[in-house]
């Protein structure tokens, strides 16, 4: 395992010219990282300090653990999928040129059979047409995708068949609205998907659950966030399926899950590999905003635990309803236990902190937040130390 941070300084040796690996190309991937091209084996001879190769070209040992730390890796073969990088908007006719496959430019269908291994997946999450006929299938549950094929389509479509056994990829881009002032919005590229289940009475179309594997956890592209958190209920509309990945983690993120060190407190506000993806629920649960002073800015906005992470059991850490997104002035006082909030979601006072010392940060009194059933365990036991801090 590697960090983003020897990643980064293989690139400060390698462009100092002092990494010792200067014959190391690549014919297959480079890494990009403002505006410069690496060859993937040279970076990893840097940081390893000795000559290293795949024979051959091993993505997922070489290639996956540079994208899963952020950076942009592409193929050298002008056509490939993997020359689409995840986050970026691009137009059909822009797919169609990178892909050299002018149909794509053309086609209406919200699925598309590239080649014999990739299907591309179009998707408008905001649809267009008669309301009461209208379900909104298509969403991101946390790392996973809801899905409605064709209305022609069922779980025995041959297409469909093959995506379900792994045969082809499914390569998912999504837009929120399809135009915005009468243009036409590009789609930004979400990356391959998995078929993980489906609902047994849905067909056509069939409703299909994939894993988004490469989702971005902590990701603070806009464009990104707003896919990820769009839900039908955000425009009054609704969903039919039955299934449901609330809450639930695949074991690769939970592996990758790490717990913040002391001096990264602010560390569920990063993209650190693991951390993210906690964060990315807690947004989701709060809506994108503090409950308490209504800030939105989800760059300095922090995942915070109710019980601390040191306190908390395996699943305890990974529990959304341990968590609330608060500002930094609050989740400050709240980490310290000179706030918290009682079962009716009021928040309370430690008697001793001067009231015209909130004032002064803005912070509002007699706030109260949101408290479902499962918040209300971890609050008693934050509350219990608010109290023992609250005697002296």
């Amino acid at each position: 395992m590697i960090t983003r941070q020897e990643v980064l300084s293989a690139l400060q040796k390698i462009d100092s010219g002092i990494d010792g690996f200067e014959k190391k190309t690549s014919t297959t991937y480079v890494l990009e990282h403002e505006g410069k091209r690496y060859p993937p084996m040279r970076v990893w001879s840097t940081i390893k300090g000795k000559d290293v190769l795949y024979k051959p070209l091993q993505y997922d040992k070489a290639i996956q653990p540079l994208i899963d730390l952020g950076f942009t890796v592409i193929s050298k073969d002008t056509s490939s999928i993997k020359n689409l990088v995840v986050g970026r908007s691009y137009t059909k006719r822009d797919i169609a040129r990178i892909l050299d496959n002018p149909n794509i430019s053309k086609i209406r269908e919200g699925i598309y059979h590239h080649d014999n291994e990739t299907t591309l997946l179009f998707v408008d999450l905001e649809k267009k047409g008669r309301v009461d006929r209208l379900h909104y299938n298509d969403f991101f549950e946390g790392e996973y995708f809801h899905w409605d094929s064709q209305t022609t389509q069922h779980i025995k479509s041959p297409k469909i068949r093959e995506i379900v056994t792994g045969v082809r990829i499914p390569n998912l881009f999504v837009r929120v609205n399809q135009k915005l002032k009468s243009k036409t919005q590009p789609f930004i590229y979400c990356g391959r998907l998995k078929y993980e289940e489906y609902d047994p009475e849905s067909s056509k179309p069939v409703h299909i659950v994939f894993q988004n594997i490469d989702y971005i956890d902590g990701t603070l592209n806009p464009e990104l966030l707003d896919i990820y958190s769009w839900k039908p209920g955000k425009i009054g509309g609704s969903t039919n399926t039955k299934l449901s990945k609330k809450g639930h983690v695949s074991e690769k993120r939970k592996k990758a899950y790490a717990p913040p060190k002391k001096t990264e407190r602010e560390g569920l506000v990063t993209s650190r590999v693991g951390q993210g993806y906690y964060r990315q629920q807690i947004i989701e649960k709060w809506g994108g905003e503090c409950p308490v002073t209504g800030c939105n800015i989800r760059q300095v906005l922090i995942a915070s635990h109710i019980v601390p992470w040191s306190e908390s059991s395996n699943e305890e850490r990974l529990d959304v309803e341990n968590g609330i997104l608060l500002s930094p002035d609050i989740d400050a006082l709240f980490d310290k236990h000179l706030i918290t909030f009682d079962d009716e979601g009021l928040m309370l006072i430690s008697p001793s902190i001067d009231k015209n010392d909130l004032i002064n940060l803005g912070i509002p009194t007699g706030v109260k937040i949101p408290v479902n059933h499962e918040m209300k365990p971890y609050l008693k036991r934050h509350r219990q130390k608010f109290e023992d801090i609250s005697l002296f």
